[in-house]
Order: C-alpha cells, then structure tokens, then sequence
C-alpha cells in the first residue's frame, strides 16, 4: 500500500519554506536599507563672536549732508561717500524746500530731486531724509503760510521719494520747525501733526519708515499710548512705521526738553512724561520701529557707562558722527569696562560703534533624528543679537550643505523673522537636512544672511571661516553601515 506524506509533515515543510523565504527577503532587505542608512557624525566649528567693526546696512554712526532745492541743478554727491565701502552706511540729507515757501516744487525741481537721488542710489549708501524750510532757526519766518503749502509739497516729493524706497530707509520730522526738528512752528498743535503725518503715511511707500521727535509727538499723532505687539508690528499701520529721532540724546537729565518733569502720569498720554517712563516706553516701542539721533553737551548724562545703559534701553540704532564730537571724543578716551570681556581695554566708541543697531554672532548648533532609518536630520543652530536694537528690516536666512569638493548641494531657506531677533536674546532655529539625498563622505555646513532689498549679505561678529556661502558652521560625516566581514 502506497504511503502519502502526513498532513502534518506538508504543513512543516510549507512552514521552513517561507521561513526561508521570510529569510531571504530580510537579507535583501537589510542589503537595500544598508544603502539608505546613513551613520551621521556632527563636528561644530569652534565659532567665536568677534570685535570687528561691520559694515551693515540701516545702522551705525552716520554722515550728514544738505542740499537746497531750486530749479537750477544739483550739485554731485560728496567724493568721500561715492562708495558705501567704509563701515559708515547711513546718509542723512537734508533737503531745504525754502525756495518754494509759499509756492508749489517746480517740475524742474522735482526732476534735479530725482537726478540726485539717483546718484545715492548708485553709491550704494542709505539714506535719512528729511525736509525742512529752515537751517538757521528761523522756521517761523521760513516755513509756509498755509499748512496746505506744505501738505502740497509732501504730495509732490513723495513719488520721487518712493522711487528710491531701496535706497530711503526713513524720512524724519513733518517738515516743519527749527532745523525740520518740530519745534517752533505754527503746525506743531495735535490736529496740524496729525494731518501732516497722514499726509506723509499715505503718500510715502509703506517700505520707508517715517518719524517724529518725541514720544510724546508719536502719542498725539496716533492719539495714543499704544505701541506694536509681536503681532501688530509691521502690518504696514501707521504705528507699526512710526519711530523716533532724538537731537537732543543725552543732553540732561530730560534730553533737553524731549522729556518732562515727573509732574505726569502715563496715563496722561498726550503730555510729556519722566524720563524713567520714557525710556521704559522707548524700551517697548522701539523693538519694532528706529530711533536714533545725536548726543549733545558733555554732562554726566552721556559719560559712557551711563551712556551705554540709555542707548540700550533705547535701542538706538543710528548716530551722528560728527556731532557733538566733546561727547564722542569722551567715548574715545574712556575704555569700555563691561560685562563683554572681548571688549576689555578697547574704547568706548569703538563699542558704541560696533553695537548701534543689531549685531548678530553665532554661538551654537547640533544636529539629531530619532532613528538610523530617518530620511531626514533635524540641523538647530542659535543666533544671538548683540546690539542695541533689532533689524528693522527683514532678512533672507539660507542654511547650505557643501560637500568636500565645495560643491553646493543644497541651499535651504530658513523660515524665520529676523527682525523679531531681539537685541540682547539668542534665536533658536531648527531646520530639515535631506541627509539620505547624500553619498558617504563628509560635508560642510554654512549659513547666509542677505537683504533682499540691497542684494548683499549681512556680517555676522564671528571668527568662523566666511566664503561664498556664508558663514561656516560646522561638519557632518556620513557612512554606510559597516559590512559584514566575509
């Protein structure tokens, strides 16, 4: 009689069937994600933030220059700033409307303001503007008769202005007062501010940021003591554009009259406060908007330490330079003796200097991803902001991976607000690296900061080493898993 296999025995042979087959497939599938996984090694490069004096755009010392409209050409631009090489960037010009006091700008006029500003666009410099009827503190006999004379001629300037929004980063006063100041004129009221920021703020490119010389002429003008939140900054309102210029920085105890006498409270917003509460508003406000000015009379209340804390409070990003040179000499003379060690024994001005508006410096970075069989690696990196005041503008970040031949293999974008870097706090920034894209072998990580506006990169305080792709941050190694030996 024939004898048939058991159902049993099939059954364990169609078991060690599939196991082996079972087992064939996971040699092949070790073999393939041996080709996909990458052991990943990060070396950070040893960053320093440095002294070096910067040349960025919208911040530092500044130069100032003057020209007179009239219906017969402009003259050429200064030689010495044909070129915005130097570390000084900023320009302030400004523009005496004198000859047309009680008449409209001639066509003639507005075509030599174009030629002109054409020139400063060339030079690659920015420009403060500022209008005014008066150099000689006579602005009661120099300014119009009519506050709609001036309305007019902030109508008729403003297309030449927003002609240049790249190169105008920001236009002070309303026209009016000794020296364009807002003081000593017939329209310094609330309701003739008003209308004349209005005028302006609706005329002028919403790119360009517009500003008053008080705190108290801002609080009139919005009819408020509110300032920009994180939410409300920059969202093209009038506030969220509207900062401050001070000439009289640090002059006494209330900035020359820029303050007032303690005698009001701050819920008496359209009255001039102490300087304690005007410093603390100044503290909020001026995250999202410029301040800046000059520093005038040598009086303890500019000596440098007392200085430095101000000018921080303040986030004061700009400065002349030329004025007043007692106090900046006295900057000059004295070391600066603070917390910031790298600066020990360097002078006062040189500080100064390097920290008028934002300064960024790199300070750490690391990469991780929660398994080997992870497509992708989480690269963080910090950027602390040094200065005395954020970036008002926004900047492109791009993170690139290069490889050992110097070869671009990636550029990514970073997604963040540069202009919410607050001065004195570090930016925690994390971005996706498509490690499995890459061979073994080792690369390079870089980071870039540009203004898209300018088309040039932003300096970082940083000893790293700097090429085409910015700055260097660290390394990564990438390897196979090891191979079995045979």
């Amino acid at each position: 009689m024939k004898k048939y296999p058991s159902r049993n025995h099939t059954y364990t042979r169609l078991i060690h069937l599939l196991q082996l087959v079972l087992l064939i497939l996971c040699v092949i599938l070790t073999a393939l994600c041996a080709k996909q996984i990458r052991f990943l090694d990060y070396t950070p490069e040893s960053i320093h933030e440095s002294t070096e004096t910067l040349a960025n755009p919208y911040i530092g010392f500044y130069t100032m220059t003057g020209i007179t409209l009239s219906d017969t050409n402009l003259p050429f631009i200064p030689d010495t700033l044909q070129s915005s090489t130097t570390s000084t960037q900023l320009v302030m010009l400004e523009i005496n409307l004198l000859s047309y006091r009680n008449c409209d700008i001639s066509d003639a006029a507005l075509s030599h303001l174009d030629d002109y500003l054409s020139q400063w666009k060339a030079s690659g410099h920015q420009l403060i503007v500022r209008f005014l009827y008066d150099w000689n503190g006579n602005n009661l006999t120099s300014e119009p008769d009519s506050i709609e004379q001036v309305i007019t001629h902030m109508k008729q300037v403003a297309p030449v202005i927003n002609r240049y929004k790249d190169t105008v980063y920001l236009l002070q006063g309303i026209f009016v007062g000794n020296c364009g100041e807002m003081n000593q004129s017939k329209y310094l009221d609330q309701d003739s501010m008003t209308a004349l920021m209005n005028t302006l703020a609706s005329n002028i490119d919403p790119s360009i940021y517009l500003s008053v010389r008080t705190p108290r002429h801002r609080r009139m003008i919005l009819n408020s003591a509110q300032i920009p939140t994180r939410s409300s900054a920059f969202d093209g309102s009038l506030s969220s554009r509207l900062g401050l210029f001070n000439d009289g920085m640090l002059g006494s105890a209330n900035d020359i009259g820029t303050y007032g006498d303690g005698s009001h409270k701050t819920d008496e917003f359209l009255e001039q406060w102490s300087r304690k509460d005007e410093l603390n508003y100044q503290n909020k406000l001026c995250r999202y908007v410029p301040n800046g000015g000059e520093v005038i009379i040598n009086n303890p209340c500019n000596d440098l330490n007392q200085a430095l804390s101000d000018l921080r409070t303040m986030h004061v990003s700009y400065l002349n330079k030329d004025y007043d040179t007692a106090i900046l000499d006295k900057w000059k003379e004295n070391a600066y003796t603070g917390k910031d060690t790298r600066y020990s024994n360097i002078s006062g001005y040189e500080y100064i200097a390097d920290h008028l508006g934002y300064r960024y410096a790199l300070t750490d970075s690391g990469i991780s991803r929660s398994s080997l069989f992870d497509r992708n690696a989480d690269y963080s990196f910090k950027v602390k902001n040094t200065g005395f005041s954020n970036a008002y503008r926004s900047f492109d970040v791009n993170l690139s991976v290069v490889n050992e031949n110097g070869k671009l293999l990636t550029s990514i974008p970073v997604t963040t607000d540069t202009r919410l870097w607050n001065a004195g706090t570090e930016t925690n920034l994390t971005v996706s690296i498509p490690v499995s894209n890459y061979t073994p072998g080792k690369y390079q990580i870089y980071i870039k900061i540009s203004d898209p506006v300018l088309n040039r990169e932003i300096q970082i305080a940083s000893d790293s080493s700097h090429g085409q792709y910015g700055y260097l941050l660290g390394h990564i190694s990438l390897s196979h898993l090891p191979e079995r030996s045979k």
